[in-house]
């Protein structure tokens, strides 16, 4: 009695058996129509298009994905977590331009900066390198200007300029 128990339960797990394989078969038939289809090529082409609509580098671009990372803020950690980034990303917007105002400082206090440059023990030469290719004169005299509007006089600014029409 006991061997034909043993018999019946062989016999169960080999239909079990080939029932998995018929069924892994399937499955990897369809794997392969997928593959073949032209909705798993979507992906790549995807990228190219959105490449095309979001040049990478411009402002419609970090605009987009700035978009793409609230969105992914909001599936996994919900409305909460969102607002709370949001609020935070646009105070520290805000606090920049705050702080940027509030260190501009007047001539007076430029001047007296200048004066104690003159007394330091050591006065290194700070060379400033500068290329310059075509470069459009606005921003050729703001740079020069910007150097010599330093409050620290030991200096040198070496233009480079390469083949310039």
């Amino acid at each position: 009695m006991h061997i034909e128990n043993h018999d019946a339960h062989v016999k169960n797990l080999d239909v079990q058996a080939r029932k998995d394989k018929a069924f892994t078969e399937n499955i990897n038939t369809a794997l392969n129509r997928d593959n073949n289809s032209h909705s798993s090529k979507l992906p790549n082409g995807y990228y190219h298009v959105n490449d095309r609509i979001f040049p990478r580098g411009t402002r419609r671009r970090r605009i987009y994905e700035l978009a793409l990372k609230a969105y992914r803020v909001l599936t996994n950690e919900g409305i909460r977590r969102l607002l709370t980034i949001s609020k935070k990303y646009l105070f520290r917007k805000k606090i920049l331009k705050v702080v940027a105002a509030d260190f501009k400082p007047s001539p007076e206090t430029l001047e007296k900066l200048r004066e104690e440059c003159h007394v330091f023990k050591y006065r290194p030469k700070i060379s400033i390198i500068l290329p310059v290719w075509n470069t459009d004169h606005r921003w050729l005299r703001s740079s020069i200007d910007s150097v010599i509007n330093q409050v620290y006089d030991n200096w040198e600014l070496c233009i480079a300029d390469d083949k310039s029409t």
